[in-house]
């Protein structure tokens, strides 16, 4: 086979050629995890509750699915991971409990959500904001006491992700010799080739992607074709007409907003294994919100959710990525104008957001607490 393309592609793009296949893995994994939290608040919503708690529950998730893979990990006297790239069972299936434990804390979380707008039929925003603050909290709380600090300003807080989290060539058993183009003298299409698929596929590839993946497509089937998915968008709709023909509003609400919560928790999990650390002040740097806009840009539908998700990933990515700040400002005097871009994901979002506002199609009784026999 010829493989000539790639080292034209090469000869033109020169060392550009990496930066892309990184760009695209970038992209990649965060457009998963942005997708999945944000078909958590798709299913919160369509059974009718508004879960702002989606950041919260990513945070929740995040953190219990890093101590997990602490556990999991030795650890010396002191607290510190001996070798990160060592897991003391199957690593693949160390990543998939600790999503699976993310899961599940995040849906834990979130029956604080459906107790406190189900049962006692509070304000659904100010509980999903104060779930968000708690979250934001039990994060400082959990990271300081990890790592010693005590709450001392100036102290590393912060939790390491383990390097086994991300899978490699050596994973599979694969040479690295095979990837790596920086010594060879005159490689051919094919070490082109291999080169960007290792940057591409295992620069920021995880298992927890793959789960991602799995529940995209098993969200889109339960919503669109099965019995319980329908009723759960029908009490969104009309919680009277659902109840009128014997289907229980109040746990179709509940099973949705633990759904939701449980992708968050997942999501969130993903989110932070990409970026390799758990920050206790920082969380999940907003992602919770930016999901609530792909969402709402989405329409609340699962196919234009995909869609509006790539487009947030990208702009997320590109202006995070400094080889397109380099481009865009090589020799600028003012050191201050590049981070302007860390903006640009925000600005998009505003801007999205007005012109999405004009043809919102939320589900008509979403935020509105159901009182059994009100029309």
């Amino acid at each position: 086979m010829n493989f000539a393309l790639f080292t034209t592609l090469e000869n033109i793009l020169g060392t550009n050629l990496t930066h892309i296949a990184t760009i695209l893995a970038m992209v990649v994994a965060t457009v998963l995890p942005l997708i999945i939290v944000a078909y958590g608040g798709m299913i919160s919503e369509h059974s009718g509750i508004v879960n702002l708690s989606l950041e919260g529950n990513m945070i929740f998730g995040a953190m219990a699915g890093f101590l997990v893979c602490r556990a999991l990990t030795p650890l010396d006297a002191d607290g510190r991971m001996i070798d990160p790239t060592v897991c003391s069972i199957n690593p693949i299936l160390a990543a998939i409990i600790a999503a699976l434990v993310a899961g599940l804390v995040g849906l834990l979380s979130s029956l604080l959500l459906a107790f406190a707008a189900i049962n006692l039929k509070a304000n659904q925003t100010l509980i999903g904001t104060a779930i968000n603050v708690l979250a934001a909290a039990a994060a400082i709380a959990v990271v300081h006491i990890m790592t010693g600090s005590n709450g001392e300003l100036g102290i590393d807080t912060k939790i390491t992700a383990p390097e086994w989290l991300n899978i490699t060539g050596k994973t599979f058993g694969m040479d690295a010799k095979y990837f790596d183009i920086t010594s060879v003298e005159n490689p051919t299409g094919w070490q082109y080739l291999a080169s960007f698929f290792s940057i591409f596929v295992f620069n920021t590839t995880f298992v927890s992607h793959f789960i991602i993946i799995i529940l995209i497509i098993a969200v889109v089937i339960f919503m669109k074709k099965t019995k319980i998915g329908l009723r759960l968008e029908a009490c969104g709709e009309n919680p009277q007409a659902c109840d009128s023909v014997g289907v229980s509003v109040t746990k179709i609400r509940y099973l949705g907003t633990c759904l939701s919560g449980f992708l968050a928790g997942i999501g969130g999990f993903a989110f932070v294994s990409m970026l390799g650390i758990f920050a206790a002040n920082n969380g999940v740097f907003g992602f919770g919100f930016l999901a609530l806009a792909v969402m709402i840009f989405g329409n609340w539908k699962p196919g234009v959710i995909i869609g509006s998700g790539l487009v947030f990933a990208i702009f997320r990515v590109l202006a995070n990525y400094t080889w397109i700040q380099d481009i865009m400002f090589p020799k600028t005097e003012f050191a201050g104008i590049k981070d302007v871009f860390f903006m640009v994901p925000y600005i998009v979002t505003l801007i999205i957001l007005i012109f999405a506002s004009r043809r919102s199609n939320c589900p008509k009784a979403e935020g509105i607490p159901y009182e059994k026999g009100a029309r």
